[in-house]
């Protein structure tokens, strides 16, 4: 009955707007032939490891089976997946619910011995995705009790491929650094489109060469579908015994069918599924990952993808590109798009989903990016410390000597520098694509306009700071004072903005002589 290999029980929308529903086979001929626009079911924050798993898993089918391109259709699938997994003649590990524990299920390993009276129930979706939903206020936990099959599909891959360290015998993932990390996805895009993405990553990935990506110690002969393999939650699988592209699972989970109405059962683990080496740090080769210079898997926090973030990731002196996020000759340069995509976690929380989508073409990975973003982030950075510093000074009063370290002011002071990034990040790689796109002789000029703009949207807040921020009310004249003095003071040390204030001043000159 939930047999995804012939049931069709993932439903789409086309290009044309028209619905449809597929089995697993028809979503893979589906992406191929250009007739799926979406997934109608699909939550936000299940997309990234969604498509992560659908080219995984093609990837690997096509490897097994030795094709040498994408078939398109859905019978062609279905026996690349049975031949995936050649050991369940019956299609079993592609089925939701399995008729034996002993047996493997979609994404769910098997149980030895069968016996799952350890196991606690969980009677919806929701409750059994990643997602932190405790406090039961913005978004509300258990409430998806009217679901399809499917719905448990998606919470199910959630859970398994991007779910950390939750509390005693809830262990993560093995793509993250630390339990408390975030599996982030970085890739490229065009508009939008689950097809064409798909059909490029799983071309990209068939072209590589043998363990190209890979962190030493891959073989491509070994463990792909971990959860084919029995689990009694204190076995482990070594890292070196995994093929490159592995799909993994980190939680013992078994769906159950009652009265045509599916459930889950989970329990908890002594150890985590695969026993990675200490000074991994989440480096696992995985395609959509980027890992920093010192060899670590990036983790998102709760200020998501803000420009410098994204600058930071593509600076090669900080961050090595994923092959998924690396542009090749055979990419079309009009309409790639960069994607960032992560789901923040902490402790006991989670801090949003992330996603942000850069239209920037024949600019992605340039030296001249990288240059021209560096630069601009930079003098923010002055600017942001600028600004800073005279919130301080406005929040104590004008004093003649700034506490810093105050963390009543600091609880004032962070705000209005959420408000000043979040202006800043609004139009940031519009800007630099303006300067990029210009002639080399036009991009100082064209810097320095961006500069007195940004100069400007920090005056405009500081000046607003003088009405919405706390500061002592008999020295509120010496504070606003003071607040400007310092800013200008902080700013005249900072090369780039040293022609801005000379600029002002030579206007400033101008005005009075006419006024003569």
């Amino acid at each position: 009955m939930f047999d995804l290999l012939d049931k069709q029980l993932l439903s789409t929308i086309s290009p044309s707007g028209r619905k449809a529903r597929h089995s697993l086979p028809g979503v893979f001929a589906g992406l191929v032939r250009g007739e799926i626009a979406s997934f109608s079911s699909l939550r936000s924050h299940q997309r990234l490891v969604w498509h992560a798993f659908l080219v995984q898993v093609a990837t690997l089918a096509l490897e097994r089976g030795g094709a040498r391109t994408l078939p398109d259709g859905e019978r062609d699938w279905r026996d690349l997946l049975t031949r995936l997994t050649p050991d369940w003649p019956d299609g079993e590990p592609w089925s939701l619910v399995g008729g034996d524990a002993t047996t493997p299920a979609l994404m769910q390993a098997p149980v030895p011995g069968g016996n799952l009276a350890a196991f606690r129930r969980i009677d919806t979706p929701d409750g059994l995705d990643m997602l932190v939903t405790s406090k039961n206020h913005d978004l509300k936990r258990e409430r998806m009790w009217n679901c399809e099959p499917e719905d448990w599909l998606y919470a199910l891959i959630s859970l398994q491929t991007q779910e950390g360290i939750m509390g005693g015998g809830k262990y993560g993932i093995s793509r993250m650094n630390g339990g408390f990390g975030s599996r982030c996805m970085i890739g490229i895009d065009y508009a939008g489109d689950p097809c064409f993405r798909f059909r490029r990553d799983v071309a990209k990935l068939r072209s590589l060469p043998n363990g190209r990506g890979a962190p030493q110690g891959f073989r491509r002969d070994r463990i792909s579908l971990v959860w084919l393999e029995p689990w009694d939650g204190a076995a482990q699988i070594a890292f070196a015994d995994l093929h490159p592209l592995y799909v993994e699972i980190c939680r013992r989970v078994r769906l159950r069918n009652e009265n045509d109405r599916i459930h889950a059962l989970e329990t908890v683990s002594s150890k985590a599924r695969i026993a990675c080496p200490d000074d991994l740090k989440g480096n696992t080769g995985d395609p959509w990952t980027p890992v920093s210079v010192e060899g670590k898997a990036f983790s998102v926090s709760r200020v998501g993808f803000s420009y410098r973030r994204v600058c930071e990731l593509l600076d090669s002196e900080k961050f090595r590109l994923p092959v998924l996020a690396q542009a090749c000759s055979e990419d079309r340069k009009d309409g790639m798009a960069f994607v960032a995509q992560a789901v923040c976690r902490g402790q006991g929380k989670t801090e949003g989903y992330h996603e942000r989508r850069l239209a920037l073409g024949q600019f992605l990975g340039s030296d001249d990016f990288t240059a021209v973003a560096r630069r601009r982030v930079e003098a923010m950075q002055e600017l942001k410390m600028a600004f800073r510093l005279a919130l301080f000074v406005l929040a104590q009063g004008g004093p003649d000597k700034v506490a810093a370290d105050r963390d009543t002011t600091k609880r004032f002071v962070e705000p209005c520098l959420e408000r000043f990034e979040s202006g800043v990040d609004q139009t940031f790689f519009e800007d630099v694509k303006k300067e990029l796109s210009a002639p080399e002789a036009d991009r100082d000029s064209i810097f320095q306009s961006w500069l007195e703009s940004q100069l400007m949207h920090a005056q405009t807040l500081l000046i607003a700071s003088h009405q919405s921020m706390p500061h002592p009310a008999g020295r509120r004249y010496q504070a606003r004072a003071q607040a400007g003095l310092a800013f200008r003071a902080r700013l005249s040390k900072a090369p780039p903005f040293e022609f801005v204030f000379k600029a002002q001043e030579n206007r400033e000159t101008e005005n009075e002589l006419r006024r003569q």
